[in-house]
């Protein structure tokens, strides 16, 4: 997608390379690979206290960015990552509480790149996704769900119009 729509369209040059995307993975509890135990991952403890942070505790394994970076894991083709629950907190999203006027909320549920917990009850995974009521929550990690897919404009592009939302949509110059 990001080929056919942005880079073979010539707005590549828009896109910035150098931030990337962060899937902190840093562990808050557990040990992270155990099935008997609970583990839990900072976004899922920032979630439970209600303390979003816009850094990457470590950029090496968990800053998802494009081979030609100079910076994170180099793990992407191209610079698309998923939306944070940070970033949903920043663009006027909260945890447990509705807020539809955000620019992010959509009626439609869907995942974050940010993990929340091992459950070895069930034996498996909890993410923080943004739930269709408007506001940002953590469950089971299931199938059917959407998913929001970024990338980071550079800080000199000029955005003439727009919300960015899918009915009114960033023009850039």
């Amino acid at each position: 997608w990001y080929k056919t729509n942005i880079a073979d369209k010539g707005y590549s040059s828009y896109v910035s390379n150098a931030v990337g995307f962060c899937g902190d993975r840093t562990l808050t509890g557990g040990d992270g690979i155990s099935t008997n135990v609970y583990s839990y991952f900072g976004p899922f403890k920032r979630y439970q206290t209600k303390s979003p942070q816009f850094t990457c505790p470590n950029k090496e394994r968990d800053l998802y960015t494009t081979t030609d970076s100079s910076i994170g894991n180099k793990a992407l083709t191209y610079p698309v990552g998923l939306i944070t629950d940070y970033e949903l907190v920043f663009a006027g999203m909260n945890y447990g509480l509705v807020n539809k006027l955000s620019w992010a909320y959509s009626n439609n549920v869907y995942w974050t790149m940010s993990p929340g917990s091992f459950d070895p009850t069930w034996g498996g995974a909890r993410g923080l996704f943004q739930h269709y009521y408007g506001y940002i929550s953590s469950i089971r990690v299931v199938v059917g769900y959407g998913a929001r897919p970024v990338i980071n404009l550079k800080s000199d592009t000029l955005i003439t119009s727009g919300i960015g939302t899918s009915s009114d949509p960033f023009v850039v110059q």
